[in-house]
């Protein structure tokens, strides 16, 4: 890695610049990341990166966040369309899981339950 005139951090293509990136990340982050990122024989340390970021954006967690908020906000009062809502959730729960951070579908009853009129 040098830093550019502008002040950025460039990266190069070099093993040694994908390794240095690999051993800053958290095992977490490093299980999620793919193949092709971990391979030091053809190192692409832009590739690494434009992956992390794409991941672990502000704007991506942004967003996650939302949706998370949608699931678990504005339960249904008496009177309600319920299957309206209940399909708002699913496609809240379909979007974080393309994501990858959704882990048990046992949240998404939970979610739907939730949001359901107490009668």
């Amino acid at each position: 890695m040098s830093l550019a005139s502008n002040g950025f951090i460039t990266l190069h293509k070099t093993p040694r610049s994908c390794a240095t990136i690999l051993q800053l990340l958290s095992l977490t982050v490093l299980t999620g990341l793919s193949s092709a990122s971990l391979d030091l024989n053809n190192p692409n340390p832009k590739g690494l990166w434009d992956e992390i970021e794409k991941a672990y954006s502000a704007t991506v967690g942004a967003r996650r966040a939302q949706l998370i908020q949608e699931m678990w906000n504005n339960p249904a009062a008496e009177g309600d369309n319920c299957v309206k809502k209940v399909s708002e959730i699913k496609s809240a729960h379909t979007q974080i899981k393309v994501g990858g951070d959704w882990k048990k579908d046992t949240m998404l009853a939970y979610a739907m339950t939730f949001a359901l009129p107490n009668s």
